[in-house]
């Protein structure tokens, strides 16, 4: 659509409010479909477990579909220790390789400097008008 006039635009929000529409319809039907997958789902799961005697190598085929056991392993914490314990205690013993940490700029910090401080690192403020619509 080749917007040329106002009435245009007010035409091309009516569109836009009918697909967001359906895209909340969308949206609706699958969380009810998600609801009838998790009702269900947990019904599967018990049953193959109480006869996990008649897996054949741990899996059944069906015509629409599968289901399979699987070993999984996982950490998990000894008694009532929690992650930043761990955390705490691979800092103190200086095992600082098996903690994960992320690197990025924090923009937020940057925002606080002045324009010449921005300058020194090679970044700049940007200002520009944003659009916005509102479809009803």
């Amino acid at each position: 659509m080749k917007i040329k006039s106002w009435d245009d635009v007010d035409a091309a929000l009516a569109e836009i409010a009918e697909h967001q529409g359906a895209i909340a319809q969308a949206k609706a039907d699958a969380d009810e479909a998600k609801d009838a997958i998790a009702e269900v789902e947990p019904e599967i799961e018990s049953f193959v477990r109480e006869h996990e005697e008649d897996l054949l190598e741990r899996s059944r085929a069906f015509e629409n579909g599968r289901v399979w056991l699987r070993k999984a392993t996982r950490l998990g914490l000894v008694g009532r220790w929690s992650w930043r314990k761990v955390l705490d205690g691979l800092i103190e013993a200086k095992r600082r390789a098996l903690i994960r940490t992320k690197r990025e700029v924090d923009k937020e910090a940057l925002d606080q400097l002045t324009d010449d401080q921005l300058a020194e690192l090679r970044v700049k403020r940007v200002t520009d008008d944003v659009f916005g619509y509102e479809a009803t």
